[in-house]
């Protein structure tokens, strides 16, 4: 399953979709409860900026919502753009960024592997 968000406007922002974010974290969630489930969360920079604090602790917290329910995952595999983007808008995530995430799902009692993607030129 993929998550790359805490917040509505932020996965809309990097998803470029108009399929609801409530639709997706429902359908982790239905999953999870079933099924364990890899989560697979992909983090960037978007016009240079990565996510802030508060979008991450809301990540985390989505995360821990789907625990709270019953969900059980069994890995959450943080990572970040490993191919040239099609939009310069876009660019990799530091490695200690992605650590500090890691770190935060790991505080849930959750496993967390980090990809940093492709080294930046």
């Amino acid at each position: 399953m993929k998550l790359d968000a805490g917040t509505e406007a932020l996965f809309q922002a990097i998803d470029g979709t108009t399929f609801p974010f409530g639709r997706v974290l429902k359908n982790l969630g239905e999953l999870a409860a079933r099924h364990p489930v890899v989560v697979q969360s992909m983090f960037l920079r978007l016009d240079g900026e990565g996510p802030s604090d508060a979008e991450i602790l809301a990540y985390l917290g989505r995360l821990k919502d789907v625990i709270d329910g019953g969900g059980r995952i069994s890995l959450v595999q943080v990572y970040s753009v490993a191919r040239t983007p099609a939009t310069p808008r876009v660019a990799p995530l530091d490695v200690p960024r992605l650590e500090e995430i890691a770190a935060g799902v790991r505080a849930l009692g959750l496993a967390a592997e980090v990809y940093p993607g492709r080294a930046e030129s």
